[in-house]
């Protein structure tokens, strides 16, 4: 498995993959607007990593997809946010989020794939980083308690009621052995 970012070539299968998504309550595509032009959103994409000229609320963040290496099949994407600096990420959102696609799951990409974005998380200096999950995601609370996650608390507010908080501490050795490792490609390789 690598993470990389989106690429034109992407297009059907992602949109296929947030179609699916919607349907299920989840969002695959962050941000995405049906009326874009797709090299639109991958520029758009790319704002938000750089996090130039953001608005006010919005903090830079990376979007990955989750890929086989032997045919580049998505498996999921990441969103890993550099800074939890707002009041609904350091409550609500957190550093990291993750959709594994509906026809991957409990194959342990899910773990895989946020082991790697611990990996991304730590190589931008992050010591430590916020996962969330609600009350009742059995199978996302063991991906989190599988790298590592330490649960702070469940919040009961009426805001997000039946939100389990994790922390998971990033070490200077974090785990990188072959079962787990994955490589990550830089460019969004877009048709300019």
């Amino acid at each position: 498995m690598r993470l990389r970012r989106l690429r034109i070539d992407d297009r059907e299968s992602a949109r296929l993959i947030h179609h699916a998504c919607l349907q299920e309550g989840s969002v695959f595509l962050l941000d995405y607007e049906p009326s874009w032009s797709w090299n639109h959103y991958l520029k758009h994409l790319d704002t938000l990593e750089s996090g130039d000229g953001l608005p006010d609320g919005r903090v830079p963040a990376t979007f990955f997809v989750a890929t086989l290496e032997q045919n580049d099949e998505i498996l999921g994407r990441i969103s890993l946010r550099h800074t939890i600096s707002t009041p609904y990420l350091s409550k609500v959102g957190g550093h990291i989020g993750y959709v594994v696609t509906p026809w991957q799951r409990r194959r342990g990409y899910g773990t895989l794939m946020l082991k790697a974005a611990l990996r991304q998380a730590q190589s931008l200096g992050i010591a430590r980083v916020l996962v969330t999950t609600k009350e009742g995601n059995q199978g996302s609370q063991t991906i989190i308690e599988r790298c590592g996650g330490v649960l702070e608390e469940t919040t009961e507010s009426s805001a997000e009621p039946g939100l389990r908080r994790y922390w998971i501490p990033l070490s200077s050795e974090m785990q990188s052995d072959t079962e787990t490792s994955s490589t990550t490609e830089h460019s969004h390789e877009q048709d300019h």
